[in-house]
């Protein structure tokens, strides 16, 4: 490794959290993939998990369940009536990996297969 470079984790996480309410880390990303997120990224798909829930919570208003994954809405019923139940922590949030330059973030699914695989909500 060349001196003043830094080893990257080979995948990021986005969480789909608007960027004000995002914790992650400003990350450049693929020109087709700005519009549509925030372009802050997770080391861990933990954190993106942890992000996106405090937002529900926080922001939204939702009530955490019994469980880590299931949140009640609000009372006012301003958010729907139904509860959310979040994919759980280790596999939450779009995976990214890098660029060939190592430069910037793009989908980890490519090709035809990259819609057969979910997506990330995004909050906006």
């Amino acid at each position: 490794m060349a001196e003043g470079t830094t080893k990257r984790k080979p995948y990021m996480y986005l969480c789909g959290t608007p960027k004000q309410y995002c914790s992650g880390a400003q990350s450049p990303l693929n020109a087709g993939m700005r519009g549509a997120s925030s372009g802050k990224t997770h080391l861990s798909p933990e954190g993106a998990f942890s992000c996106h829930k405090k937002y529900l919570v926080v922001v939204l208003g939702f009530t955490p369940g019994d469980d880590t994954r299931s949140l009640f809405p609000p009372a006012d019923g301003s958010q729907g009536t139904e509860v959310r139940i979040l994919t759980k922590a280790t596999r939450f949030g779009a995976r990214l990996r890098n660029g060939k330059e190592g430069t910037r973030n793009m989908p980890h699914v490519r090709g035809h297969h990259a819609g057969s695989r979910g997506g990330c909500i995004v909050s906006s």
